[in-house]
């Protein structure tokens, strides 16, 4: 039975304002495709559906927050601001992590790229597939027994994002896999390019990273390596509110997604170190800092409306 206070004027206007804004968003400057069309359907469903399904697109709203952000960076692209970073990047990855191969120094991609296999090529493809999924699933599953705990480890996320798009636009950067299909010319209008994930895809028969990295909007933005950021975040509050079975599954995510970065040559060792150094940035200024503010009332306000 549909509750009167899932249905009050004040949730129902902010919810409608959200996808009316989103979709102007998205008309005006992103370019209105299919799944978001999809993917509005499907929040709206769930938000109305049921108590439970309610409270997970209210409580995974930080999750939501920066994938609209993210799909939308390809509209305001970080080259708009400073020089891309090429040749530069992949020289020093050589000089930092370069390894030893039939006596010529390579990038670990490099490396990686002569030593492919199929083990490898499905771990790291499932990996590389939770980096979204898993974050939101730790969220959909504490938006019904611990919102509160929620709202700080969402916020967290959202704030490592945050931090992370100062990355994106002050040093610009390409990936590795861009090197070895174009070289160190900086080609504007370059196509996303899953590399080696595309193995993965042949294992199981189904282009799943094709279809995601054909239409990413964001390919010069390597450093910081998000990717490796999450499963840190993830790791630490499942640590700090003692979910052990959790925290063993995020310590099998973060190690496997850190792998899966550099063997399917998505990111340079260098984008890695970056991105966890960002998350754990991120993890101190909200603990020593933010969480020690008055915003804490806020995000306890915000827990108080999911119980």
């Amino acid at each position: 039975m549909f509750s009167q206070r899932r249905f009050s004027k004040n949730r129902v206007t902010v919810f409608a304002v959200f996808i009316i804004c989103y979709l102007l968003w998205l008309t005006i400057l992103v370019g209105l495709r299919s799944d978001h069309i999809a993917i509005m359907i499907g929040l709206t469903a769930l938000f109305f559906l049921t108590e439970r399904t309610h409270k997970i697109v209210c409580g995974i709203f930080m999750f939501l927050a920066w994938a609209v952000i993210y799909d939308s960076l390809g509209a305001l692209p970080g080259y708009s601001f400073a020089t891309v970073h090429i040749q530069d990047l992949y020289e020093a990855e050589k000089a930092l992590f370069g390894v030893s191969l039939n006596g010529t120094v390579v990038t670990p991609n490099e490396y990686f790229a002569q030593h492919l296999n199929t083990i490898s090529d499905f771990f790291s493809g499932i990996f590389y597939l939770m980096w979204m999924p898993f974050p939101i699933a730790i969220g959909i599953y504490l938006s019904g027994s611990q919102p509160k705990h929620l709202m700080y480890y969402s916020f967290c996320f959202l704030f490592c994002n945050m931090i992370g798009l100062i990355g994106y636009y002050g040093f610009p950067a390409a990936p590795p896999w861009y090197v070895y299909e174009y070289g160190f010319e900086f080609i504007q209008d370059a196509p996303g390019s899953a590399s080696f994930l595309t193995r993965f895809d042949e294992l199981i028969g189904l282009p799943i990273f094709e279809g995601i990295y054909g239409k990413n909007g964001n390919i010069f933005g390597a450093i910081p390596s998000l990717h490796s950021a999450y499963p840190v975040i993830t790791l630490y509050y499942m640590k700090k509110y003692n979910y052990t079975k959790l925290s063993i599954i995020s310590f099998v995510y973060m190690i496997g997604t850190w792998y899966g970065a550099v063997y399917s040559m998505q990111h340079y060792f260098i984008d890695v170190l970056l991105g966890i150094f960002c998350a754990i940035f991120a993890i101190a200024i909200c603990e020593k800092i933010i969480y020690k503010s008055r915003f804490t009332a806020i995000l306890d306000h915000l827990a108080s409306y999911l119980r």
